[in-house]
């Protein structure tokens, strides 16, 4: 006996694979259970002290960054990608908390909104590659967070999950992709976050 299956059949069944999968990594809690400071940053910022990031200026055009302790819904994970990845976690425990106090940097700095975004995502590709990601990895979670990364936000995460897979995979064959920046001193040592997942 013949089953035809029709293209509404099918089409259904891959909305509920991605809503399902949409949902799934949605549900993913992370708490930071100390105060974790990056290595020394190569970037000229000014002094913020935020409930979430401390931005501390050490002279010549460096700064030490220390992301404070956090629980609840401040991080999730990669948004809409693996969490597992050498490198990833250490990432967007940064990156989260980050995106969380962009208003508040931006006012305090008097920069936009955008600006303050990409020195995170810089910030986000250097602990990656200082996490030991491999260097494909952190590029295309770099691009992904840089290209894609305001807009998972203004829309409060609501961009269907197929668009953005159709995104990422045009970037990892893309060949004017940004190369993953280390703003990072090498001579400043790199301390791994105490977290968990608490969901």
């Amino acid at each position: 006996m013949e089953v035809s299956i029709s293209t509404s059949q099918i089409a259904a069944f891959g909305f509920k694979l991605a809503k399902d999968a949409y949902r799934k990594d949605r549900d993913n809690r992370y708490s930071l259970l100390q105060d974790w400071t990056l290595p020394d940053l190569k970037l000229d910022l000014h002094s913020y002290d935020g409930p979430l990031i401390r931005v501390s200026p050490i002279g010549e055009g460096r700064v030490r960054i220390t992301v404070k302790e956090y629980s609840g819904d401040t991080c999730d994970g990669a948004t809409h990608a693996p969490d597992g990845l050498r490198g990833v976690m250490e990432g967007v425990l940064f990156h989260d908390p980050w995106y969380t106090e962009v208003p508040a940097m931006a006012r305090h700095w008097g920069m936009p909104e955008e600006e303050v975004r990409q020195i995170g995502d810089t910030i986000f590709s250097t602990i990656m590659l200082r996490a030991k990601a491999k260097n494909i990895v952190a590029r295309l979670y770099f691009n992904a967070v840089w290209y894609l990364g305001g807009i998972w936000r203004s829309i409060k995460h609501r961009l269907p999950i197929v668009i953005i897979a159709l995104a990422l995979a045009t970037l990892t064959s893309c060949s004017g992709c940004l190369s993953p920046p280390d703003h990072s001193d090498p001579a400043s040592p790199y301390t791994p976050p105490v977290y968990e997942k608490t969901a």
